[in-house]
């Protein structure tokens, strides 16, 4: 059973998780959809808890300075603020509450 009320909270543990699985999905996601998380109850997770998602940055062809690094990393980028809906042990049931981008399987999952 879910609640019928949420409080948005950030945890108040440091979480460093990750999107395991997009809820009828296959890799991306969007707003109001649903991901699961690698995180959960034991990480400091419930109900209401909310979590910035980032994307790593791309690792990409240098092709301005060819006397430097031939490949450079690009810097991380938000993609948005997911809440957990239902959080188990060791793993816990987002929404999707704001997409920059979409969402990809692997996105970090971290303290807003």
């Amino acid at each position: 059973r879910l609640p019928l009320n949420f409080y948005p909270q950030a945890p108040a543990e440091q979480v460093d998780g990750r999107i395991i699985a997009v809820v009828d999905g296959l890799y991306l996601a969007g707003q109001y959809q649903m991901v699961i998380l690698d995180v959960g109850m034991a990480h400091g997770l419930d109900s209401g808890s909310v979590l910035a998602i980032w994307q790593k940055g791309k690792e990409i062809r240098n092709t301005v300075a060819s006397s430097m690094r031939k490949k450079v990393v690009l810097p991380d980028t938000r993609a948005g603020n997911v809440m957990v809906v239902k959080a188990y042990e060791e793993v816990s049931y987002a929404l999707i509450m704001e997409a920059v981008s979409e969402m990809r399987v692997g996105d970090l999952a971290i303290n807003p």
